[in-house]
């Protein structure tokens, strides 16, 4: 694994232990912005499984993608299903891959799924393993408390320049 992703994926998980064990039932909803293959999320998942199978399986579990590139998104869905397969790391939980084409111009998408994630009680996460280096990130702090592991956060009409 790579160092970065490494680092990602153990980042986030530390924030959702905790968000995991104070509500057991709420679907889990983790967002990748830029994420291609959604490798970092699946790694998240994988030791989240590792520390907290039993929370996992009690709660459905959405992946949303959030890419202007289409290509990693058949790779990820299909690294997910054999994840998800017998006897494999993630087998038995119920994890739904969704990639929407995303433009960081236009925010409006993912305004829309998190409020949609936050409205349905969902425990809601966002990631961006490659990208807040070279693109704006994206800022929900007014949420409340998401854990966002490099700083998505701010309200959705605030975008800092790539230098900030």
């Amino acid at each position: 694994m790579r160092l970065r992703l490494q680092q990602v994926a153990h980042l986030q998980t530390r924030a959702l232990v905790s968000e995991l064990d104070a509500d057991g039932t709420a679907p889990l909803h983790l967002i990748n912005l830029a994420g291609g293959t959604a490798i970092d999320t699946l790694n998240t998942l994988i030791l989240l499984n590792q520390l907290r199978r039993q929370a996992l399986a009690a709660r459905n579990i959405t992946i949303s993608v959030l890419d202007i590139d289409l290509n990693g998104r058949q790779f990820g869905a299909a690294a997910l299903r054999a994840l998800c397969a017998h006897g494999s790391a993630l087998e038995g939980l119920r994890v739904k891959f969704v990639h929407y084409p995303y433009d960081w111009n236009e925010p409006a998408c993912l305004a829309g799924i998190v409020e949609n994630a936050i409205m349905s009680g969902a425990i809601v996460a966002a990631s961006s393993e490659g990208t807040c280096s070279h693109s704006p990130v994206i800022r929900l702090t007014h949420i409340g408390s998401l854990p966002m592991p490099f700083g998505v956060a701010a309200d959705f009409l605030s975008y800092p320049s790539a230098q900030e």
